[in-house]
């Protein structure tokens, strides 16, 4: 149920829809993706999660956030799977999920 504050509907965070969600990488290699989301009041707080399970941190050697932007560096087949990005605000919260395949590299 939305609310409304001075003609203005209070929203949680949305994500447009994506068109790729699922990425082929290189063994070695870096990757770099970018979700924004859009929301009334639009001061949102991105959460990014590896495969695992384990929120993702900026005090990792090969990982580097900021916002609503992630970079994976050196890649692994261990870092393979589905990454989720969540986006919340004071009203409430929603994700986006992406895939990663490490190639092998010969």
């Amino acid at each position: 149920m939305f609310q409304k504050i001075q003609n203005r509907v209070l929203d949680k965070p949305y994500f447009e829809p994506s068109t790729n969600t699922s990425f082929e990488i290189t063994e070695n290699q870096s990757f770099e993706i970018t979700f924004l989301a859009q929301a009334y009041p639009s001061l949102i707080v991105y959460t990014w999660f590896h495969p695992s399970g384990r929120q993702l941190m900026n005090d990792q050697m090969n990982i580097f956030i900021e916002d609503n932007r992630l970079v994976l560096k050196n890649l692994q087949r261990s870092d393979r799977g589905v990454y989720r990005c969540v986006a919340m605000n004071s009203i409430g919260s929603t994700e986006v999920n992406f895939t990663l395949q490490i190639l092998c590299s010969f």
